[in-house]
């Protein structure tokens, strides 16, 4: 059975990052050469295949980074928290936990919301949607700052498996979530 690669999120976008690097390998001598090389530089054949690798090293110097920032980022949150998170097979992508659902679980009376949120439940309601545009903001940023790509599930199928293209335009589908 099928599983999807990424997980989707209700009012956030899904931005994520694969860490596979394009180079030539030479056929003779097995050298790994930038992608932009014609000629091995050690053996000097001229016949050299394309390749990919992972950047390991490139992947976890970013991803505690990132890790760092969102780290500071959190402590201003109150009902989420920004994640970077694995995909099931490959890649990372930003993924928003959601620590108290003001809009799925309308259980949160008055008394609840002073108890949990220190204000009343309309006071609540508003902090809870200015904070997932302010969220959605700073996704966009970290996308934009570390080479993140905007994906769209297109198809998800009985099986577990989902299909993902590229945001075909990112900032107006961000426009219509924030708005």
């Amino acid at each position: 059975m099928s599983a999807a690669n990424f997980c989707t999120m209700r009012d956030f976008p899904l931005f994520a990052k694969d860490y596979y690097e394009d180079a030539k390998r030479c056929p003779e001598c097995g050298a790994i050469l930038s992608a932009d090389d014609t000629e091995c530089e050690f053996c000097e054949c001229n016949e050299l295949e394309d390749y990919q690798y992972y950047d390991e090293c490139a992947a976890y110097d970013e991803r505690q980074e990132i890790e760092d920032k969102l780290l500071d980022f959190n402590r201003g949150l109150l009902f989420h928290e920004v994640k970077l998170q694995s995909g099931y097979y490959s890649g990372v992508q930003f993924y928003v936990e959601i620590n108290h659902d003001l809009t799925e679980d309308q259980d949160y009376s008055n008394d609840d919301c002073h108890y949990y949120f220190d204000c009343c439940r309309s006071v609540a309601y508003r902090k809870y949607a200015s904070e997932v545009r302010k969220i959605n903001r700073k996704l966009a940023e970290f996308a934009k700052a570390y080479g993140f790509q905007e994906y769209v599930c297109t198809a998800r199928f009985s099986n577990g498996e989902a299909w993902y293209q590229l945001a075909s335009n990112p900032r107006a589908r961000l426009k219509s979530v924030v708005a």
